[in-house]
């Protein structure tokens, strides 16, 4: 058995990975499209990607001797949202790779376990780099070359057995590995699609299906995604604009959510899964995970929003220990919340409402105002008159009609 392969077979029976694949560490093909989609601003507020961006299009640049980048991937739909939980205003909906412990703090131990592996097996100590969604490389674009899936307009990696419901992680390593591969010969060609020999059964009903996709997304004539993002975030196929996505201005957009998104947003108060929910790739494929490290949190499925407001610093920091919502703070997982009170607008929300307009946070407590707005019953105009007088910052007196 040479390397690959039992890099590959531990990778999954010892590692717990439901997906492996390899590359090596050629130049993006879409590096021309990825630096304009910078220029245009689509990442937002996301800095960090701009200063990371000559790696990003050029993974050799990640160390001096990167060889070969392993990818893995683990399947983590969790369960069904019944469609009358979806549209319960008065319940959060958290995008499901929330509902689990942070998978960060999950998988990177894993890639560490594989690498020790591979040192083993090698003979020596590896210079590597190992990445769980936080690494300065373009990991859908690397994975679909890897051979585990195509890219879709939504940007997403639709794997052939799960579907876009997996968290891929990546470990970049100084050993080239023997080429065992069949590489696509053209750029788009089964969507420039690498086979790893013990891949090719598991794929092979796969194949007539791929013949026929859209040689740039593998998504036939489908626009669902497009069509039914509320925001209309995805401007074209394979480009989000992530100033109006609903994952970036729920986790990583600090501050003030933009007016003209907040209905929009409706009960999404931590990510967003609407453009996976209505893609037919998912549909047909889509499988509860049976993985043990990944079991999904019941006070998370669907929370009622008077569950998660008000809250304080410590009972945040307790309840999201572990969660990757935690990302998001105190601040943006409340304003967050309040922005889906707003949309849910009940009477009975006032006097839980005025809370947040005592908060320290000048952000809950703008948000406290507009949902206060939403309710438009007369207690709330009266609390709302009240609260005016003593209230000093700008951005919050902004929200005042």
């Amino acid at each position: 058995m040479q390397l690959k392969e039992k890099i590959h077979e531990y990778a999954k029976e010892y590692c717990g990975f439901d997906i492996v694949g390899f590359s090596n560490v050629q130049p993006s093909s879409h590096e021309t499209t990825v630096r304009n989609w910078v220029k245009e601003g689509y990442h937002a507020g996301m800095s960090w990607y701009e200063r990371s961006l000559d790696k990003r299009v050029n993974p050799e640049k990640v160390f001096d001797t990167a060889k070969t980048i392993i990818m893995v991937g683990v399947n983590y739909y969790p369960f069904d949202y019944p469609e009358d939980i979806l549209n319960d205003p008065s319940r959060g909906i958290i995008a499901r790779y929330a509902v689990y412990d942070d998978y960060h703090e999950i998988l990177l131990p894993k890639l560490v376990q594989l690498k020790d592996f591979i040192e083993k097996e090698v003979g020596r100590s590896l210079e590597y780099k190992a990445y769980v969604d936080t690494g300065p490389i373009l990991e859908r674009e690397i994975a679909a070359r890897a051979g585990l899936g195509l890219q879709g307009r939504n940007t997403t990696l639709i794997n052939f057995e799960y579907g876009s419901w997996v968290l891929l992680a990546e470990l970049i390593i100084d050993v080239e590995l023997d080429d065992e591969s069949v590489i696509a010969s053209e750029p788009g060609e089964r969507g420039n699609l690498v086979l790893h020999p013990s891949k090719k059964e598991e794929i092979a009903s796969s194949q007539s299906l791929l013949a026929m996709t859209d040689k740039k997304s593998g998504c036939f004539s489908c626009t669902r995604c497009i069509d039914i993002c509320p925001t209309k975030a995805i401007i074209k196929p394979g480009v989000i604009d992530s100033n109006k996505c609903i994952s970036y201005l729920t986790i990583e957009h600090k501050g003030i959510i933009p007016l003209e998104f907040r209905k929009l947003m409706k009960n999404r108060i931590y990510g967003c899964d609407i453009c996976q929910e209505v893609c037919p790739w998912n549909k047909s494929r889509q499988k509860i995970s049976q993985n043990k490290d990944f079991k999904a949190r019941q006070d998370l499925f669907a929370p009622k929003l008077l569950d998660l407001f008000p809250m304080t610093q410590e009972q945040f920091s307790a309840r999201f220990k572990k969660s990757p919502i935690k990302r998001a703070k105190r601040e943006g997982f409340l304003r967050n919340v309040l922005v889906a009170m707003g949309n849910w607008a009940d009477p009975s929300l006032v006097k839980t409402l005025e809370i947040g307009l005592q908060d320290k946070s000048p952000v809950i407590r703008a948000h406290a105002v507009w949902a206060l707005q939403q309710v438009d019953s007369q207690e709330s105009k009266k609390m709302l008159t009240r609260h005016r007088p003593s209230e000093m910052d700008d951005e919050v007196l902004n929200e005042f009609l």
